[in-house]
């Protein structure tokens, strides 16, 4: 509502405006009530309390030479957003340059992730084509904070170089969980509702990785194209999965996948995709070692086996045997499981061909192993390499019903499975 009053210097009045919004798929900017007044120069606008997605902010301001062609900003802010703007707008030729300045640490919170916090200085100039301008400036962002995912970022620079969010940004420090990365540099860009990240780099568990990630702010979803070369497998496990000493070796992994959500539940739960991954020259340990298996419930449950397991996983065959020359794999995931289609390992005194699921939130896997153990090796396993169904109904005969039975509650004869595909 505009109220008008005529005078000798001409008019002056009122601006009255109630329930104000401007809708972007991305982020909503409202305020309740805006009061202002006008002249034949200018229109003043009172301190209003406006809020910016989760922010709130006070804005107060003047538009001056409003009937001219090139009509005058110039506004501040104050609350957790401390800025000014100033510049011009030209709507006949639908043109603009405008300075935006954040001059301190400001806290934002991220739109689409109400918990998250983003604090940032810096400047920008918006210049060009009302409906296509370009943005050029730098913010520094020593801290971001998204629990939701969950993400910790520090020491970021942003630079603003063409449309809309264009530019590139480095990031010294960047933790998810148990994941850790370093010196990130990447573009980036904002189409529509899809924020892209791509040219993305860095260094993490002693090794480097790149990729691309595209993420829906309407709708949450997100692709990710990534890969990892020359990590640390000991400490990438841990961090990734949350497993320790799982094994040694080299990794190398790509990764094609895409999931939706803000929880890292929803995330997992949803994810869908393909990854593949490579570990070389290293050692098993608490991840499929011969060790562990020698340990598993359904041999040291039986008094005769779990005597002579003891007894035999000090053994340096034993020990040697956790040497692998490679593992391969390749996963797919689905409704919460990483299905591995398969894993393989070979080294010089076993060998393993598995296939089974790995669920992402719990932790807990059901997979079934095909294994093979070299001659050195199994010499030495005793009462535990004779325990196949053949050997046990050989020996007691008359029981071959019960003791099949006890049998295959522990192990599976070989002959019933394809031993070809174990390296």
């Amino acid at each position: 509502n505009i109220k008008l009053k005529t005078n000798d210097k001409g008019y002056s009045g009122q601006i009255y405006a109630q329930n104000t919004k401007i809708i972007n798929p991305a982020i909503t900017v409202s305020a309740d009530i805006i009061n202002g007044s006008i002249d034949e120069n200018k229109i003043e606008f009172e301190d209003t309390k406006v809020l910016a997605g989760k922010n709130s902010l006070n804005i107060k301001g003047v538009i001056s030479d409003y009937i001219k062609e090139n009509i005058q900003l110039d506004f501040s802010s104050s609350g957790n957003i401390k800025s000014r703007l100033n510049g011009y707008i030209n709507p006949y030729k639908m043109i603009l340059n405008i300075d935006y300045d954040i001059p301190s640490d400001a806290k934002i919170i991220i739109p689409g992730f109400d918990k998250s916090e983003l604090i940032t200085s810096g400047t920008v100039n918006v210049s060009g084509s009302m409906l296509n301008p370009i943005l050029q400036g730098q913010f520094k962002v020593p801290e971001v904070s998204i629990p939701e995912v969950p993400v910790n970022m520090a020491n970021m620079n942003v630079y603003l170089n063409g449309p809309i969010l264009k530019g590139n940004a480095d990031v010294q420090n960047f933790t998810s969980g148990g994941i850790a990365a370093q010196n990130i540099t990447s573009d980036f860009s904002l189409i529509k509702t899809v924020f892209y990240l791509k040219n993305l780099k860095g260094t993490a568990f002693d090794g480097s990785f790149d990729g691309e990630i595209a993420y829906d702010i309407s709708s949450t979803e997100c692709d990710v194209l990534f890969g990892g070369q020359n990590m640390n497998a000991l400490k990438t496990i841990e961090g990734a999965a949350g497993i320790k000493n799982a094994l040694t070796g080299t990794l190398k992994f790509d990764a094609d996948i895409n999931f939706k959500g803000i929880e890292y539940s929803d995330m997992m739960n949803s994810m869908k995709g393909n990854a593949e991954f490579e570990i070389v020259n290293g050692v098993l340990a608490n991840l499929g070692s011969l060790k562990m298996i020698l340990g598993a419930q359904n041999i040291i449950s039986n008094s005769v086996l779990k005597n002579t397991a003891q007894n035999i996983t000090a053994l340096p065959a034993v020990q040697s045997a956790s040497e692998f020359d490679y593992i391969k794999g390749n996963l797919r995931f689905d409704k919460g499981y990483a299905i591995l289609e398969p894993v393989v390992t070979s080294g010089p005194s076993m060998a393993y061909y598995i296939t089974g699921r790995f669920h992402l939130l719990n932790g807990t896997v059901n997979a079934i192993v095909l294994g093979r153990l070299s001659e050195d090796v199994a010499s030495i396993l005793g009462s535990i390499s004779d325990f196949a169904v053949d050997t046990i109904t050989s020996l007691i005969p008359g029981l071959e019903s019960v003791t099949t039975k006890l049998a295959k509650t522990m192990t599976i004869s070989p002959d019933k499975v394809d031993t070809s595909k174990i390296p």
